[in-house]
């Protein structure tokens, strides 16, 4: 075993399970979009947030093998500290995290159309920042709902607004005639 640590990156598709296979006594979960679930020998899958890890094992034992799973409907990224020396995460946030636009491929919304966005993330992705929907029609509103189908917000005719939702939310159109629009969504990213 090296006295030194290491630093892995493992991409998990939705609901994959992938070994690690290192030896060391400790492992830290340095950066992951969700709860990434761990099995380390003799034990089961457990949740571990990013900021979290284990510092040791009894009797300063050290492991071969690790497994992740992604308990998430999208790709994540995961990265990991496997090491001899314990890592202490003591980083704080003091500016935000880099922001990357995402446009939707979509110019038009039929008549009585949703546009849904579950705010998943995926890849390098951490969290939607914001969702940005621009009404391009001269007379016709749009509307944004929440989960449930109520109306969050109307978008008013040749009308952009932004909001800041992370989560699931329908952009829709309750008109009897296709709307032309731009929808675009805020990530946070690596």
């Amino acid at each position: 075993m090296s006295t030194q640590g290491t630093f892995v990156t493992i991409s998990l598709a939705p609901g994959a399970v992938k070994p690690v296979i290192s030896e060391a006594r400790n492992f830290h979960v340095l950066y992951s979009p969700v709860d990434v679930e761990i099995k380390y020998p003799g034990g089961e899958f457990c949740a571990f947030p990013q900021g979290t890890g284990l510092a040791s094992f009894p009797n300063d034992a050290t492991f071969r093998r690790l497994e992740l799973r992604n308990p998430s409907l999208g790709t994540i990224t995961v990265v990991l500290w496997l090491g001899g020396p314990v890592l202490t995460d003591s980083r704080s946030a003091v500016i935000e995290p880099k922001t990357i636009p995402v446009a939707q491929n979509i110019s038009t919304l039929a008549a009585s159309a949703n546009l849904d966005l579950d705010g998943i993330p995926s890849g390098l992705l951490i969290r939607r920042k914001a969702l940005q929907v621009t009404n391009l029609d001269p007379n016709l509103n749009l509307q944004v709902r929440d989960a449930s189908g109520y109306v969050v917000l109307t978008v008013f005719p040749q009308t952009s607004i932004t909001l800041p939702i992370s989560e699931w939310v329908s952009v829709h159109n309750d008109n009897g005639s296709p709307v032309a629009l731009n929808v675009s969504e805020i990530w946070w990213t690596l």
